[in-house]
């Protein structure tokens, strides 16, 4: 009698796994899932450029008609655009800015704006070697669009200040190459 009631408890405990064991195998499933990725591109070009001092007309604040301002955008790549200044003189001032339109398919702010090549602070004047001669010539400041969204198909302007400063030479022409460097809208501090 008493291996009877063993063996119909063993039959009982072998059923009830059998049972748990089909459930659980049922429960579980391993599902395969495959898609694609597409990111946003970030892309901005240069479309129009400002100087308050184009040729043929009186200088900012004077009364003459000596220096003048002129900019062309890069066609190969249109986030460069060359800025000459001629016949300039010390303390020569100009407003200077560039309109930059996002071709891209995400939103963009402007990390950072480079004059050949070197990074221009924003609200801070840098001074810059524009003719390689070991002395400052020109120093630059931005005024505004630093870290600005801008949607996709939208376009900001970004202006800066330019200075001649009092070491230059009379009657000198500068160029120089203006960059700009956009990143994702949400990575710009």
């Amino acid at each position: 009698m008493k291996i009877r009631k063993i063996s119909i408890i063993i039959a009982i405990l072998l059923s009830a796994f059998a049972l748990v064991g089909f459930t659980y195998a049922h429960w579980s499933k391993t599902i395969l899932i495959s898609g694609e990725i597409e990111t946003g591109k970030v892309d901005a070009i240069i479309t129009s450029w400002f100087c308050n001092d184009p040729p043929g007309t009186i200088d900012p604040g004077y009364d003459k008609d000596v220096a003048s301002c002129e900019c062309s955008i890069d066609t190969a790549d249109p986030q460069k655009a060359y800025v000459t200044i001629t016949n300039a003189y010390p303390c020569y001032t100009v407003h200077f800015s560039l309109t930059v339109k996002n071709t891209g398919t995400i939103p963009i702010a402007l990390k950072e704006v480079r004059v050949d090549g070197k990074v221009i602070p924003e609200e801070e004047w840098t001074p810059i070697d524009a003719d390689n001669n070991g002395v400052n010539d020109l120093e630059f400041y931005i005024i505004d669009s630093l870290g600005e969204q801008v949607d996709p198909g939208k376009e900001v302007e970004t202006s800066l200040i330019i200075h001649v400063m009092e070491g230059a030479d009379p009657g000198t022409t500068y160029t120089f190459t203006i960059e700009f460097d956009f990143w994702n809208w949400n990575e710009v501090p």
